[in-house]
């Protein structure tokens, strides 16, 4: 039978279902982007870990090109090294960088008490609150 000659009610339930697939397609896009937003470090992370992979092909390749090494040994050759190189940098740098971040951390109140000052507020501290029984207890130990 043609639409032209079906029922009025087959009609109408052909286009309630036409409808309802609508429906059910836009309600699965919506909840697979909600998935998406809340697995966004897993998704991230799943991408580094693509990279990464894709970098080690390429060295472990490349290696094998100068090499006389089989697909294993090539890959944990690059890998190893990439370790080794990220290692050394960490080694030569890490001092540096960790004075410098002392020297941000000594700063920083500073700075904080110096914006609350431009901005004639107080800014809300993150540091938990202390209970006045600590403090208290402090005290005593102080004056021991």
């Amino acid at each position: 039978m043609s639409e032209a000659t079906s029922p009025p009610g087959d009609a109408q339930r052909s286009a309630e279902l036409r409808f309802l697939r609508r429906v059910l397609i836009v309600a699965a896009v919506v909840v697979l982007a909600l998935a998406l937003w809340r697995l966004v470090h897993a998704v991230l992370l799943v991408f580094a870990a693509v990279l990464v992979a894709v970098l080690l092909r390429g060295l472990a390749k490349f290696a094998q090109r100068y090499l006389p090494l089989n697909d294993r040994w090539a890959l944990g050759l690059m890998g190893g090294g990439l370790v080794l190189i990220v290692v050394l940098v960490g080694w030569l740098i890490g001092g540096q960088v960790q004075a410098q971040v002392s020297q941000l951390a000594g700063r920083l109140p500073q700075a904080v008490q110096s914006l609350e000052q431009r901005l004639g507020t107080s800014l809300p501290s993150s540091r938990p609150a202390r209970s006045s029984g600590a403090r208290a207890g402090r005290k005593a130990m102080r004056a021991a």
